[in-house]
């Protein structure tokens, strides 16, 4: 099983490169733009959020299948997928909101903490 972490940058042909390059049975997708329609695939995102900038990707046709999805209060996606001989594989997205984690001008912790 082969899992990554891509930041599409609103790219639509990053999807490619993820799809044919790396070719991952799942991907934690940041800054997603539509799937394009002739990647095999399906985007996972929280239904309590307008904003699909964080998404998961699963690839259609592979050994796992989705089971089940739960949005979470804070944005965040949990995907369950399952393979018959094999015990459910839990996947969690969180939702990235504003100051970005790699803003490092910007502490989201308080200056007590």
């Amino acid at each position: 099983m082969r899992v990554v972490s891509w930041n599409i940058e609103k790219n639509v042909d990053a999807w490619y490169h993820l799809a044919d390059k790396l070719d991952p049975d799942f991907a934690f997708i940041q800054n997603s733009v539509a799937l394009p329609e002739d990647i095999d695939g399906i985007l996972i995102h929280a239904a309590n959020t307008a904003d699909e900038n964080s998404v998961i990707y699963a690839k259609v046709g592979g050994a796992y299948r989705l089971r089940s999805t739960m949005a979470l209060t804070d944005g965040g996606i949990v995907a369950t997928f399952g393979n018959g001989s094999l015990d459910d594989i839990h996947l969690l997205c969180l939702l990235y909101t504003s100051p970005s984690p790699r803003d490092l001008s910007t502490s989201p912790m308080p200056s007590s903490a």
